[in-house]
């Protein structure tokens, strides 16, 4: 793909010397440099991966009653679970949010942990990997917790990250020998953000493979709308429209809301957030049994709706990288946790 899609910019009118306006693109740079070029030389040795085998037995066994702990304790974290027609639900949560918003200055640690991220971030809505980092922080202070237990989530925490880290320094090396940065330089340099994308999606061990690939697949497509949003004419986009098979979308839904319905951002915001609301609960729907679809497929569908969720609550942040992408890849792909 990385291939034809050289070849089409190459022999097409976009790579022309014609003096001509275009969109002018001002990303910010890729904030990593050559981080991930260089593997990390903390490799797992081989004690810790003798005793990550010899604590996973006795795990097993011990997970049963730390969850249904952990689940008196997530009632309001469950409520996000609600499907269309649930009243209740939906009072609860506007309810329960009004006063622990106004409890947690009041809570001692670390309960007020607990609640003060909860408000920020549903667990529904949270990446699996992510929030079980943050909670291994918080875990470690609970008085009765379960020592073999956490350093077994250590142990296997830093294993798979290592995994992760070494497989993205591929991807990096992959897309540093294309030199899109030299050929095409008005395209977003992403490829990191993108497999923390990919890696929201498929983030289980025996899918490293699909990772890599689909990561390659957003790193094109970005090319893609990059070339269509930042740099190509009007005149051009038709015979690159011919050769790609992509109609141009007159590119936000925000803008065209608030031109036909003659309102300010904010209400246009507020009506397509109750549609964000709508479609959780159209995928909490899915889940409900028996469903037609494999769980594994659905799986993957609301791990995908979660990356989104993190990424674009609070802005574009895969374009414009921002807190929560920046402290979501620094957690799982940089810093190993303290064992």
């Amino acid at each position: 793909m990385a291939k034809q899609v050289s070849q089409l910019l190459s022999s097409s009118p976009l790579t022309s010397n014609k003096d001509e306006m275009r969109p002018k693109a001002d990303f910010q740079p890729s904030i990593w440099g050559d981080l991930f070029f260089i593997c990390p030389d903390n490799d797992i040795d081989a004690e810790t991966e003798q005793r990550h085998q010899q604590l996973e037995g006795g795990v097993r066994n011990m997970i049963v009653a730390p969850m249904a702990n952990s689940t008196q304790k997530l009632t309001f974290g469950s409520s996000y679970l609600r499907v269309h027609g649930e009243d209740i639900l939906d009072e609860a949560i506007s309810c329960t949010t009004d006063h622990l918003t106004l409890a947690v200055a009041a809570l001692e640690y670390p309960l007020s942990e607990h609640v003060s991220h909860a408000l920020k971030q549903a667990i529904r809505r949270g990446l699996p990997r992510i929030e079980a980092r943050h909670y291994l922080s918080v875990y470690q202070d609970i008085e009765s917790h379960n020592k073999t237990l956490q350093e077994f989530a250590k142990i296997d925490f830093n294993m798979l990250q290592l995994l992760h880290r070494k497989e993205l320094g591929e991807i990096c090396r992959w897309w540093k020998d294309l030199d899109f940065q030299r050929k095409l330089p008005y395209v977003r340099d992403r490829v990191v953000e993108g497999y923390f994308w990919i890696m929201g999606v498929y983030f289980e061990p025996q899918y490293l493979l699909g990772t890599k690939i689909l990561t390659k697949v957003i790193a094109m497509t970005s090319i893609i709308d990059d070339t269509y949003d930042s740099y190509a004419t009007y005149d051009e986009l038709a015979p690159y429209t011919n050769a790609i098979g992509r109609r141009q979308d007159d590119c936000l839904a925000i803008e065209c809301y608030m031109e036909e319905y003659d309102v300010i951002a904010q209400e246009a915001y507020d009506v397509f957030n109750k549609h964000v609301e709508s479609a959780w609960k159209d995928v909490n729907e899915g889940f409900l049994k028996p469903t037609k679809m494999p769980t594994e497929v659905l799986n993957r569908i609301l791990n995908l709706a979660r990356v989104m969720n993190v990424l674009y609550k609070e802005g574009d942040g895969y374009t414009y990288i921002g807190k929560a992408t920046k402290g979501g890849i620094n957690s799982l792909l940089i810093k190993p946790i303290t064992l």
